[in-house]
């Protein structure tokens, strides 16, 4: 994300992880996704790769603002937050998903 007192400058956070895991079609969905203020859940058995693909995935809405629910990084203990009403972007890892699978 752009600092609030310098919006245009350089973020810091690279868009590379992005376009080498999700193809553009991927991509774009998940953008609209975004836009459309739907749930998004981003599943991976790597964490360092989560919350850099949900940190890229907020950055690129710039200069719109995620208002809703925002976890990079799931634990185990706050699974029930998947079954909220709500709208969210989480990531979570793929072991932790397998047995509340069919809750979903």
């Amino acid at each position: 994300r752009a600092p609030a007192n310098a919006p245009l400058s350089r973020c810091s956070i690279s868009t590379r992880a992005l376009f080498e895991l999700f193809g553009l079609d991927e991509i774009l969905r998940i953008y609209k996704a975004l836009l459309l203020e739907e749930k998004v859940l981003l599943v991976s058995t790597q964490y360092s790769i989560l919350s850099v693909l949900c940190e890229v995935l907020v950055s690129l809405l710039y200069p719109f603002q995620w208002p809703h629910v925002y976890i990079p990084l799931l634990p185990e203990d706050f699974l029930a937050f998947l079954k909220a009403p709500g709208v969210f972007l989480i990531g979570t890892h793929h072991s932790l998903l397998t047995p509340v699978a069919h809750d979903l």
